[in-house]
């Protein structure tokens, strides 16, 4: 898709050797503790704590369901996302944020207006900045029955447990 180790590390202005997929990173269960500053990576099943969310998956992606203003929203899980998006009008409803610049493998770079999004995941409650993703890149969502993406945002808050073998994701 165009994407090789020379755009990704412009992209992220970070050198990079390449992209590790879902194909090998599935294989793992996750804790994410960015405050420690400590990523747990095991071949064995770690202990689920916090509120548990089951994961369904569309070719391999994660999906998480949320709340936000009492509806649900199924969200790719993406943990190379630097921001979450949702492909719904009532977006614009939230506090407006700063714009961003962000980039898609294979399609680019893009600017993309943010806003302050309450969500509620099982009885977990937090705000994220959501943008919109371009056009073509958001009718992609819904081959996956999904309207957005839930971010790596998420990961900087609390601790997070990411068991992609058990489809769990835990808050």
């Amino acid at each position: 898709m165009g994407l090789n180790a020379e755009t990704l590390s412009a992209y992220l202005n970070v050198e990079c050797t390449g992209l590790l997929g879902a194909d090998v990173l599935s294989e793992f269960d996750y804790i994410f503790d960015i405050s420690k500053g400590i990523l747990t990576v095991s071949s064995e099943e770690i202990e689920s704590e916090g509120e548990s969310l089951p994961l369904s998956e569309f070719m391999g992606i994660p999906i998480v369901t949320v709340q936000i203003k009492g509806s649900q929203y199924n969200m790719f899980f993406d943990t190379g996302a630097q921001i979450s998006y949702l492909q719904d009008s009532s977006i614009t409803e939230f506090q407006q944020m700063d714009a961003l610049t962000d980039f898609y493998p294979g399609f680019g770079e893009f600017e993309t207006k943010t806003y302050a999004v309450p969500m509620t995941f099982a009885n977990v409650h937090t705000t994220l900045q959501c943008g919109t993703l371009p056009e073509l890149l958001g009718m992609t969502l819904a081959m996956g029955g999904t309207q957005g993406i839930l971010g790596n945002e998420i990961l900087l808050e609390r601790t997070v447990r990411y068991f992609p073998r058990r489809s769990l994701l835990c808050l």
